[in-house]
């Protein structure tokens, strides 16, 4: 049976959340200003701030020469491609990528908001918050499947530009599975709370 206290102490817990939330959506809004916004101004300038990570193959017995390659670097022995492009085209497409990540991050936080906020006003079985987490979980499936997509894409790019040519690398399709675990998890979440919502308005109905 739930008491009253069980019930106060969920709001609390919800609004807990919320609050911790809020400051997240602060902190990203600042990354985001230095993102959109500084990034541009500083690129234009003429001065490297990023690199692309690109997911690749190594060949096997594979030796490259570090002084051939001014600011290539490969981490991970089988498999982190680090390169800085040239050229306005790559910088617009890379502000764009992180336009549109930054983008998906605040409809997520907006969507997982909602969800607390009608839990802390006493609602946690309202009818759009299964609609929402199954938004939120569709969200971050697609994300990573996008993501994946695009740094092969983007390594098929990179490889193919001729101060690259002849190294032994190759793009590969690298899944973040975890992300991935995440997404299916909160999809099985949103059917059950969506159960849960459909038994909390029957038994309203029969009262």
């Amino acid at each position: 049976m739930v008491t009253e206290s069980d019930t106060l102490e969920r709001r609390g817990l919800a609004k807990g959340l919320r609050i911790w939330l809020d400051i997240l959506l602060g902190i990203l809004s600042l990354a985001a200003v230095a993102i959109v916004v500084v990034w541009p101004l500083v690129s234009v300038a003429g001065h490297e701030v990023y690199d692309l990570s690109i997911p690749v193959n190594v060949a096997e017995e594979a030796v490259i020469n570090p002084g051939a390659y001014p600011g290539l670097s490969v981490d991970k022995a089988m498999g982190e491609l680090k390169y800085a492009p040239d050229g306005l085209t790559p910088r617009l497409l890379y502000w764009a990528f992180s336009v549109a990540v930054f983008g998906v991050l605040f409809y997520g936080l907006f969507l997982l908001r909602r969800i607390l906020t009608t839990t802390a006003t006493g609602f946690p079985f309202h009818p759009r918050n299964p609609v929402r987490l199954n938004r939120l979980g569709w969200l971050i499936v697609s994300t990573s499947l996008a993501t994946s997509v695009i740094q092969f894409l983007a390594g098929r790019w990179a490889l193919s530009e001729p101060e690259l040519a002849g190294l032994p690398f190759s793009p590969i399709v690298k899944l973040d599975q975890g992300w991935i675990f995440v997404g299916l998890l909160i999809l099985v979440l949103a059917a059950i709370w969506q159960e849960a919502v459909r038994m909390a308005e029957e038994q309203s109905l029969t009262v």
